[in-house]
């Protein structure tokens, strides 16, 4: 009898003797047989990523996806970004809008501004701007790097694709209101009876910040050191 481990693939060459107990004469039968043990994949396994929520301008907390599984064979271990075969993990990262709690493989994180990925570590970081609030749902595609240890001839298997595992997950960016900022203009001279016109705006003109809220105005002006309103 013989239980095979995860590390044990390949060809083995066995050889039975059998040597019947005659005294005088002893005389002994052998066969010999191979046993060929097949690769079993198994895929990767990545932790829960825990959705965020960051205010716009602000770096999200670096996504550092990596395998946790366990290896319980002696004498073999794995590095973070290999699954439990200690085969080398490649990731992808995808995103969109949508809230539905699943993305598709269309959008590559690294097409939306600011975010870096790195598809051997899997390493996240993403500093939102001023111009991305919203909520944002990602997918995290973990893949190994399976491959034919016996050969296709010696199996006669047609097919040995990689195996996956996969998280998504939502960063909530939030909008941050940033103040108005007026055009500067020079200090004014007026001849009295004469009308004084002045048209006050920000910088970005139409009386909209930055953020494109509409800006209100208020006017005072100081009377004896007493603030007043310019319209009394």
């Amino acid at each position: 009898n013989w239980t095979t481990d995860y590390f044990l693939s390949g060809i083995y060459n066995f050889k039975i003797t059998a040597e019947d107990n005659d005294v005088s004469n002893p005389l002994t039968d052998t066969q010999e047989f191979n046993v060929t043990i097949k690769n079993v994949n198994r895929p990767p396994k990545l932790a829960e990523i825990v959705n965020q929520s960051v205010d716009e301008n602000k770096s999200i907390g670096t996504i550092d996806v990596s395998d946790i599984s366990n290896i319980l064979t002696p004498n073999i271990t794995k590095l973070p970004d290999q699954d439990i075969d200690v085969q080398n993990i490649k990731y992808s990262c995808f995103y969109d809008q949508v809230k539905d709690s699943k993305v598709e493989d269309k959008n590559e994180c690294v097409s939306l501004k600011g975010v870096n990925f790195d598809i051997n570590k899997g390493v996240m970081d993403w500093t939102p701007d001023f111009e991305q609030a919203g909520l944002y749902e990602f997918l995290i595609i973990a893949e190994d790097s399976n491959s034919n240890n016996l050969g296709k001839k010696e199996l006669g298997d047609k097919k040995f694709e990689p195996l996956n595992d996969s998280m998504t997950f939502k960063i909530s960016v939030e909008n941050l209101n940033r103040a108005p900022v007026l055009s500067k203009f020079d200090e004014q001279l007026v001849r009295e009876s004469k009308t004084l016109s002045i048209d006050i705006n920000t910088e970005q003109g139409n009386d909209l910040d930055i953020d494109g809220d509409k800006v209100t105005y208020e006017c005072n002006y100081l009377d004896n050191s007493i603030n007043k309103d310019c319209n009394s």
